[in-house]
């Protein structure tokens, strides 16, 4: 019913990160780790964030991809400490969780 409701404000306003965020708060707690990974893509895609880069550490660690939620954890822990961002070559590569 929540993401049922996320989904229809993403179609009647002006997209936001925030809104996409939501939205995949809810799905990956409903274990709908693909539909989260595109929501957190589109939201990250808006406006990167701290919160963007814990929950996509988290799916990965869900799938067992340790490596890449490190990470994801590291870049999360860079932004929120307002350092810029250094992505490893790995992390270009690895696009779907």
């Amino acid at each position: 019913k929540q993401l049922a409701q996320a989904e229809r404000w993403l179609q009647q306003y002006q997209p936001h990160y925030a809104s996409y965020l939501a939205c995949a708060m809810l799905t990956k707690q409903l274990g709908l780790w693909g539909q989260a990974k595109e929501y957190l893509d589109k939201s990250m895609q808006l406006q990167p964030s701290a919160l963007s880069y814990q929950l996509l550490g988290e799916l990965s660690q869900q799938q067992n991809m340790t490596q890449q939620a490190s990470e994801y954890y590291r870049l999360g822990l860079q932004l929120a400490n307002g350092q810029q961002l250094k992505q490893n070559q790995s992390m270009d590569t690895a696009k779907d969780v």
